[in-house]
């Protein structure tokens, strides 16, 4: 007979986190995704409302709002049996108090959310720290349901007004790096709070660093208008002319210190010129020829995403596994490698690509890994020891690209490597997220669009990303290629139709060698057989749509491609 002071759950080690993904750890092994999708719904809604313990009728209504009472319980019974089975050795954590209800007993366990909101609720900065530690990505990441949007929008605006308040303290003990950091993260959540990017502005006026004031305010103004087709406040416009003077006084202060300074030299060797000295203050940047990468030279110009790359930045800054998702096609690899060439002096041990796409054996993605960081095998000691022996202390970024193949693969890998080195960070790219413990997800949007039953003017157009992306690449084949009046309508249909995805527009641009846009447009019916000829140098699938499509349908299971 058990004693009085026995734990009643004392097996199962039970780990729930609801920011990003729905994620779950029994005894330090991850729990495959729930499905159909409403277990996930039905696990969310037990933690959320904890300890209380939830009416089965209304669990059952707000899961299925549009099914009657009857056979809305019936979804509900249904719907726990794969649940406590998902449980497994943790089953006996489902239980039901009293008559015709259930709750979730979370005794011992590790939940994001809940711990989130005991931060938050408390009014130390610590707290505060903690809280928007464990805030990971929206909350249960791709649901749509009703009631999760609520959830949702709650705890991302207290997330955002944690960050704000912490920007604010560091700014007032002028700590403008600290405060970066953290406005940083709330543009990458909010692009258009404009709050936020007024005080990331005060946090680079701080730290004397007006060359990323003027690049803040460029990076809001090229959002509102792309976004609102708006302009900044005029509080906005007031404080950017405020840095601007005071940042020219600096420079005159500094000038005529130099001057008064080398009037007074009594040196031999002559005098350093005042500007110099000036200007040694504020260093070029490095090139990727100085930073340690082997990332490629890229042959096309990098078209838009301003608000993107800032936001995965500032993902970059605040965690150490971003992964970028999204279909094929959609622009994902371009712009890794963009934010990695523009973050190359945050990492001096190197920026890392490797490259997964050709790879079809498991064990060659920690070979190469190995290769492309000049790591040689030892005999006797598997390749992953001596990965994670060479990383040792070292600050690195690893890009990897295309692990969507490969994923048990690289989450062995990855798992291993962040674990044991703690300044390696990692840019992955992949169809569907990996599933690693503190990643952080970031869908890659499709490119802007213009609105083709509100067409805008002409010279308009070109501020929409698609078509700028069309325009540019038509150029590379018809060097006198513009837009104009006539094939203004055709060129914006062509980039809805297309969705906006950046590999289907490159390659819809190439054909106007032999096609206008209109001829283009009245052909996209048949786009598999229109949009071909891609380039020689490129992955076989991103050559042709047709291949693009292949390549996802060979991704799937079985069970997947019979739906």
């Amino acid at each position: 007979m058990a004693s009085d002071h026995e734990d009643p759950y004392p097996t199962p080690d039970l780990q729930i986190q609801l920011f990003g993904p729905l994620h779950l750890v029994i005894n330090g092994v991850a729990v495959a995704p729930l499905r159909p999708h409403k277990l996930e719904g039905l696990l969310a809604l037990l933690v959320l409302r904890h300890p209380r313990p939830l009416q089965r009728s209304w669990l059952a209504q707000t899961l299925w709002p549009d099914s009657d009472p009857d056979h809305a319980l019936f979804n509900l019974r249904q719907s726990l049996t794969p649940l406590r089975k998902a449980f497994g050795p943790a089953a006996s954590r489902l239980i039901s108090p009293i008559p015709q209800t259930l709750a979730l007993e979370l005794k011992g366990a590790e939940v994001d959310v809940l711990a989130f909101d005991a931060a938050i609720r408390q009014t130390e900065l610590a707290a505060l720290e903690r809280a928007v530690a464990l805030y990971r990505g929206p909350l249960l990441e791709g649901c749509e349901e009703d009631w999760a949007l609520w959830e949702r929008q709650m705890r991302e605006q207290s997330c955002l007004n944690a960050l704000e308040r912490l920007a604010e303290a560091a700014l007032a003990s002028e700590q403008g790096s600290s405060a970066v950091s953290y406005l940083r993260r709330v543009i990458g959540i909010e692009p258009l709070r404009e709050s936020a990017h007024q005080k990331l502005m005060q946090a680079y006026g701080q730290r004397g660093d007006f060359a990323a004031v003027q690049q803040a305010y460029r990076e809001l103004r090229l959002l509102l208008h792309e976004q609102l087709q708006s302009q900044p406040e005029a509080s906005t416009k007031a404080l950017y002319e405020r840095l601007r003077q005071e940042a020219r006084e600096r420079i005159t202060a500094r000038v005529r210190t130099v001057v008064v300074t080398e009037r007074q030299s009594k040196a031999e060797e002559a005098p350093r010129p005042p500007l110099a000295a000036v200007a040694a203050e504020f260093p070029a940047l490095r090139s990727r020829e100085v930073c340690p990468n082997n990332l490629p030279s890229q042959l096309t110009s990098f078209i838009g995403r301003e608000a993107q790359k800032a936001q995965v930045q500032a993902l970059l800054e605040s965690v150490r596994l971003v992964t970028l998702t999204g279909s094929g096609g959609c622009g994902k690899s371009r712009l890794a490698l963009q934010v990695a060439s523009e973050v190359l002096e945050a990492f001096p041990d190197g920026v890392w690509l490797v490259e997964l796409a050709s790879l079809t054996d498991l064990a060659l993605v920690a070979k190469t890994t190995a290769r492309v960081l000049g790591v040689k095998e030892q005999a006797g000691q598997p390749i992953r020891q001596t990965l994670l022996e060479s990383l040792m202390g070292k600050r690195l970024l690893l890009l990897m690209d295309n692990c969507e193949h490969l994923v048990s693969a690289c989450v062995q890998l990855l798992s291993e490597l962040l674990r044991d080195s703690p300044h390696l960070k990692v840019l992955a790219t992949s169809r569907a997220p990996l599933g690693i413990l503190g990643e952080q997800t970031y869908r890659v949007p499709s490119l802007s669009l213009p609105d083709v039953t509100h067409m805008p003017e002409v010279e308009t157009l070109l501020q929409y990303e698609a078509v700028r992306l069309f325009v540019e690449r038509a150029q590379l084949v018809q060097l006198d290629f513009v837009v104009t009046a006539r094939n203004a309508l055709a060129l914006a249909s062509v980039c809805h139709r297309l969705d906006g995805i950046p590999l289907a527009i490159e390659l819809a641009a190439a054909r106007v060698r032999s096609l206008s846009v209109e001829e283009i447009h009245l052909r996209l019916d048949d786009c598999f057989h229109l949009l071909t000829g891609g380039s020689k140098t490129a992955l076989p699938r991103q050559q042709t749509l047709r291949a693009l499509i292949d390549w996802s349908y060979s991704l799937l299971t079985d069970s997947e491609k019979r739906l």
